[in-house]
């Protein structure tokens, strides 16, 4: 963390828990749909089958990561080994759950709510009865009957309210019930009525707001003229699973229907949709069939509908929708802004609102932080186990865990209310009128442990120690980059090359080399002497002095200005003299720190972090200096990685190396000593592919520091390299004096000209694809005087329904 990132401006947001249920079958549905029914935000709340091979956990994976839930339930029986190592990775917590807690939990009159790691979990009644304190008239509810024959349909369209609930509903919000349910004719219209009303189901998301990303699915079906219809087969308890992860956004066109009665009897139901939804434009149907099954499908329905003065478009997803969910979130109450200062310990310490029916009560909620530095850096921290420990623990903490501190081990870390790194900032758990914090560590710990995690440790050496120290002198990275960005770095290098680095050069000088050794024109070298020498002088990366030459001794020495007094004593013959009348002529050298980095090779990684760090979208990125790579286990050293830059999209490592000619050396002597430069570079750069392998680097960045104006044999080392790079998803790409050459090209770039993903290799798009037939992204005209139903069809059928 920068020195001046110590104030962060936080905006956050109550919201209810975010959970998701893993089910194997449809009974330990209904378990989930009942919990759900009965907990603040479970309607929004994801029920996923277990994944049943391979591909399918690669999914559920992708899911849950996306998803980002704040707790995971999963039925007490033994639950699959693959799963088990997905959930062990996953900074989320598990909660093994039975038929008989939920039974306890939702019967709120036994007052066992369902505990959680803090507190308990929510109870909407609870929320209800705060809401509506006095009763109130109808507000729109409807149930449908329990003691029905589609008690899945039922459950998933209108949730599983106990009795008691039901009693409640009807006795103080004006419920009413749909009874006549007694075939499948009925239980139709009965789920297309319902979607214009309230349910259990709908009340669990009272004072919430909804917020998601736009993707192709919420474009194609959240709207009114669209009919989602989810076919069930029976058998695959995904369709079901799907069909709620899919509705909470925008429920009032989605409806779960029986395959096999539906095409029975299509003729029929598709009579009852153009009744009921007279300006109907499109059907979206999801079901597991084969493509051929599809095809005919798609054709049957746009013909029956034909038949029926209604020309839809019809589009039928007919595989991979298991793990199907509407990525969003629920929120309660306004967004609360506020700026609070970073402690020494690297803490941020905050105050949420209580949601309604939460006060006085412990119920656990959930909260989402966007977390920005006052500085206008972006905050970023990756979604790891690992990661959540370090926002909710003291660095003292972790360390006392890892070395098992009195035997204590992992009890040493926090164990309630966990932080995880989120989109913009960070998620985490709450409890009514309790302080919430999280921590802010270096990059340097950050990454550390990720690597730790993934079984290596990087140990500094000659490149990268002195680049960490003077990034812990001038206070950051990003102090650093500012300093030798833009002609910084050049400056440096002159005045550490020839007798720089014992007498210092002056003004005009140090434009001589700049315009010589760096290629600048005389305007451009100008501008970076008046831009760039004062802050290198503030920072005391170099110093100002004055070289003079004893009359007694003719013994030449460069004093600092803070040495320079109207008497200076000669360091040879310890002589005293008065300092010339003539005008001083100030000279400039690097301080020892600065040069000692020169001659280890430091500046080509302190160079190759700042080209980094100009890419605009990786400005916000994670930095550390590398050094000696080791296997944990084994203690064996097998390459060295110079730099690790970890962004919000990859992890890229970089070699980098400091390549100088000698001036009085002859031709042969340079050429022989660029070549075997070049050699030991391609020979570290192989060893970087190895371990960009194993610790899942996406990019290699050649980061090279050099005076040598023929670079073809840089841009050979990556040409002969990046095929197989390549092969391997691993870009590879030359930064040469602050410019980068993508993939080895001979133009080299400016940083702020690319984007990051430039240095990725691009993902090959999925080849298959799960859909037939057509959806509009938007309808055009106008919608009818009636609305988009017919009203006077649903009072009819409303009618018949209650009897």
């Amino acid at each position: 963390m920068e020195l001046q990132d110590r104030e962060v401006t936080l905006k956050i947001k109550s919201r209810p828990l975010r959970c998701a249920y893993l089910v194997r079958n449809r009974d330990e549905l209904l378990d989930a749909i009942a919990l759900y029914t009965h907990m603040w935000g479970g309607a929004a709340n994801a029920i996923l089958p277990l994944p049943e091979n391979d591909e399918e956990l690669n999914s559920f994976t992708y899911t849950l990561e996306w998803m980002n839930p704040d707790y995971i339930f999963i039925p007490r029986e033994e639950r699959s080994l693959p799963v088990s190592q997905v959930l062990e990775k996953l900074p989320i917590l598990v909660r093994p759950i039975s038929k008989v807690e939920i039974q306890r939990h939702i019967d709120i009159a036994s007052g066992d709510l369902l505990h959680l790691a803090p507190g308990s979990l929510s109870h909407i009644s609870k929320v209800l009865s705060a809401i509506y304190q006095n009763g109130t008239e109808d507000i729109g509810i409807r149930l449908l009957a329990t003691n029905n024959p589609f008690n899945l349909e039922s459950a998933l369209h209108a949730g599983l309210p106990t009795k008691s609930y039901c009693d409640y509903l009807v006795q103080y919000l004006g419920a009413s019930t749909f009874y006549n349910l007694e075939n499948r004719n009925f239980l139709f219209r009965a789920l297309l009525t319902i979607t214009k009303f309230k349910s259990p189901y709908d009340l669990t998301l009272v004072r919430t707001g909804k917020s998601y990303n736009f993707n192709s699915y919420i474009i194609e079906t959240n709207d009114e003229e669209t009919l989602c219809i989810f076919l069930d087969d029976g058998n695959d308890v995904g369709i079901a699973t799907a069909f709620w992860n899919c509705r909470w956004m925008f429920p009032y066109n989605k409806i779960f229907f029986s395959r096999k009665d539906f095409l029975e009897n299509i003729k029929t139901y598709a009579l009852q949709i153009i009744k009921f939804m007279p300006y109907i434009r499109a059907i979206h149907i999801t079901t597991p069939f084969s493509r051929e099954k599809a095809l005919e499908l798609c054709s049957f329905l746009k013909n029956i509908f034909m038949e029926g003065g209604k020309e839809v478009l019809v589009k039928i997803n007919y595989q991979d929708f298991r793990f199907n969910w509407i990525p969003g979130t629920l929120s309660s109450g306004k967004a609360i802004e506020i700026t609070r200062t970073v402690t020494s310990e690297g803490c941020v310490r905050f105050d949420l609102s209580t949601p309604v029916g939460h006060e006085n009560i412990n119920f656990t909620f959930g909260y989402d932080a966007e977390v920005k530095f006052r500085s206008g850096r972006k905050f970023f921290c990756p979604h790891t186990l690992v990661n959540s420990h370090l926002l909710t623990n003291e660095l003292w903490r972790l360390d006392y865990s890892e070395t098992n501190r009195e035997n204590l081990g992992k009890h040493w870390l926090r164990q309630d209310l966990p932080i995880r790194a989120a989109v913009k900032g960070i998620a985490g758990l709450a409890l009514p009128g309790k302080e919430c914090f999280f921590f802010i560590h270096p990059d340097n710990v950050i990454i550390t442990r990720l690597l730790k995690e993934l079984g290596f440790e990087v140990k500094a050496n000659e490149h990268t120690r002195y680049a960490q120290g003077l990034v812990k002198r001038l206070g950051g990275i990003g102090e650093v980059t500012s300093l030798i960005n833009d002609g910084g770095v050049d400056i440096i290098s002159v005045l550490s090359a020839d007798r720089g680095d014992r007498e210092g050069l002056n003004r005009s000088k140090i434009l001589s080399a700049l315009i010589k050794k760096r290629s600048f024109n005389q305007e451009e070298a100008n501008k970076i002497i008046n831009q760039k020498l004062k802050p290198l002088l503030a920072s005391d990366l170099l110093r100002r002095g004055y070289s003079h030459r004893c009359q007694n001794c003719n013994l030449k020495t460069w004093f600092s200005i803070e040495e320079i007094r109207e008497f200076i004593e000669c360091k040879g013959c310890y002589e005293r003299e008065q300092l010339p009348l003539d005008d001083l002529e100030f000279t400039y050298k690097p301080n020892e720190l600065a040069a000692q980095l020169i001659r280890e090779g430091g500046l080509a990684v302190l160079m190759t972090a700042a080209t980094l760090r100009r890419i605009p979208s990786s400005s916000s990125s994670l930095i550390q200096f590398g050094g000696d790579f080791f296997n944990v286990e084994n203690k064996t050293k097998f390459a060295e990685v110079d730099l690790f830059c970890l962004t919000e999209e990859a992890l890229i490592i970089s070699e980098c190396k400091s390549l100088f000619t000698k001036k009085e050396a002859d031709e042969k002597e340079i050429e022989n000593s660029i070549k075997e430069q070049i050699e030991r570079t391609r020979e570290s750069l192989k060893k970087n592919l190895d371990v960009a392998k194993r610790i899942g680097a996406s990019a290699i960045i050649l980061g090279v520091f050099t005076n040598v104006s023929n670079i073809s044999n840089l841009l050979n080392i990556i040409a002969d390299l990046k095929n197989m790079a390549r092969g391997q998803s691993i870009g590879l790409h030359l930064a040469l004096n602050g410019r980068i050459h993508l993939w080895g090209n001979s133009d080299g770039i400016e940083p702020r000209k690319i984007k990051l993903g430039d240095l990725l290799v691009e993902e090959q798009a999925l080849s298959n694809e799960w859909t037939v037939g057509e959806a509009p992204s938007h309808y055009g005209g106008a919608v009818g005087s009636k609305g988009l139903f017919d009203k006077e069809i649903l009072k009819q059928w409303e009618s018949d329904l209650k009897a």
